[in-house]
Formats: C-alpha cells, structure tokens, sequence
C-alpha cells in the first residue's frame, strides 16, 4: 500500500480512529494494519464491550491494551 511503500519499515505509523462499537472505521482500518492497540476506558467499558470487540477483531493481531481516564 501507499503507507507501506512511503515509510520504512523502521518506523511505526499508528493511526487513531473512534470506538469500534460506535463506527465501523476501526473494523476496516484493521485490516490494513500489522496491528491494533485496543482503549478501554476505565468504569465506562464493560466486559460485555471488550468480549464484542474481540469477536469482532478476531482476525486482527492485538498488540495490547491501554486503560485510558486509570485513576
């Protein structure tokens, strides 16, 4: 792809998009990544959100998870 070819592979392009469960942008950015980075956002997601999420990004390469508004 253009991102590809315009970057070498010694840096690290991270692109940000909304909420999976709010916008498919994030589902179809997925598949044009070596890798999501999944936020939660603390005492707002619930268990029953990151079970969806996952499911929907079961063919993804989840890289990790950041707890965002963590007190």
């Amino acid at each position: 792809t253009d991102l590809k070819s315009r970057y070498s592979d010694d840096r690290i392009v991270i692109v940000d998009s909304s909420a999976l469960l709010v916008s498919a942008d994030a589902l179809l950015l997925s598949q044009y990544t070596a890798g999501v980075l999944l936020v939660v956002e603390m005492e707002k997601t619930t268990p029953k959100d990151i079970k969806k999420v996952m499911e929907l990004l079961k063919d993804a390469k989840i890289l990790g998870t950041v707890m965002n508004k963590a007190k």
